[in-house]
C-alpha cells in the first residue's frame, strides 16, 4: 500500500471510529461547530479576504485550551469542512501546538494536513452513505453531486474529491464535473441562496458577538456579575458598546 493510500485508509477508519463514538451513524452532521464547542474549544469566526487561509489551530499547553479560527469569508460548506479538519487536529495533533490550514495543492501539504483533509471528508461524508446515495442515483453527474452536497451540507469540491477517493469516478471525470455551477444547480432544485442549508453560499456577515466564543462571553459576563469589571470594561472585552452589553446581559438573564 502506498503512503498516500495508507493516509487515506487510516484517516477514513479514524473518522468512522469518531462517528461511532459520537453516535452519529450515517446521518448528516447538522452542526459541526456544536461538536467543537462541546469538546470545549474556543471558536473564532472572522472574514479573511484573499489568500488561501481556511483556518488555524492553536493549543496552549499551559492552559490545556484549544483555539480554532475559521475563515468566515469562505462558503458555508468550506467552513464546515475546515471545522471538521480542525476537529481532527484537536483529536490527534495537539503536540504540534500551532497549525495554519491553507488551501494548498494536496502534494504540497504535510502529512498531518493530508490526514486532516481526508478525515474531514470522511467525517462529513461517511463512506456507506455516499455509496448508498449513488447506488440509488445510478449515474454520477453534477445534479447527483449537488444533491448529496445539500443533504450533508458539504461543498461541491469536497464532495467531488470524496467520490473520487472512493473510486466512484476517475480524475478525468472529477475535472469534468468540477466545471459545473453548484449554485445554479441548487437554484434549479429550489434551494435559494438565502437558505441556511445552502452550502455553496458565503453567509451574510454575522453580528460581531456571534463570532466570539461562547466560553469567552460567559467568562466576561461572570466577571461583570461578580463586580470584578465594570460595564464599560465588559463592552471593551467583547468589542462592542453599552447597547451590546445590555443585549448580552438580557439574553443571559
Amino acid at each position: 500500500m502506498s503512503k498516500k493510500g495508507s493516509i487515506f485508509h487510516r484517516a477514513d477508519s479514524f473518522a468512522s471510529k469518531i462517528r461511532r463514538e459520537l453516535g452519529l451513524g450515517l446521518t448528516p452532521i447538522d452542526n459541526i461547530f456544536k461538536i467543537l464547542i462541546d469538546a470545549r474549544t474556543f471558536i473564532v469566526k472572522t472574514p479573511i479576504e484573499g489568500g488561501n487561509l481556511s483556518g488555524c489551530f492553536f493549543y496552549d499547553v499551559k492552559t490545556d485550551q484549544v483555539w480554532i479560527l475559521i475563515n468566515s469569508a469562505r462558503t458555508r460548506g468550506h467552513q464546515r469542512f475546515t471545522a471538521a479538519h480542525e476537529f481532527c487536529h484537536f483529536l490527534k495533533d495537539k503536540k504540534l501546538s500551532f497549525i495554519v490550514c491553507e488551501g494548498l495543492e494536496i502534494e504540497d501539504k504535510p502529512v498531518h494536513e493530508k490526514f486532516a483533509d481526508q478525515f474531514s471528508a470522511s467525517f462529513l461524508l461517511p463512506k456507506d452513505a455516499v455509496l448508498k446515495h449513488f447506488s440509488k442515483e445510478k449515474i454520477i453527474n453534477p445534479n447527483t453531486i449537488v444533491k448529496i452536497c445539500l443533504q450533508y451540507k458539504v461543498s461541491y469540491v469536497s464532495a467531488l474529491w470524496r467520490v473520487k477517493s472512493l473510486g466512484l469516478i476517475s480524475e478525468i471525470e472529477r475535472a469534468e464535473l468540477s466545471i459545473a455551477s453548484p449554485v445554479s444547480i441548487a437554484k434549479s432544485l429550489g434551494v435559494v441562496p438565502e437558505n441556511p442549508a445552502n452550502p455553496f453560499i458565503v453567509p451574510a456577515e454575522e453580528h460581531p458577538l456571534e463570532s466570539i466564543p461562547r466560553n469567552y462571553l460567559n467568562l466576561a459576563v461572570s466577571l461583570f456579575k461578580e463586580n470584578r469589571i465594570s460595564k464599560g470594561k465588559l463592552a471593551e472585552y467583547i468589542g462592542g458598546d453599552l447597547d451590546d452589553v445590555d443585549n448580552l446581559l438580557w439574553k443571559g438573564s
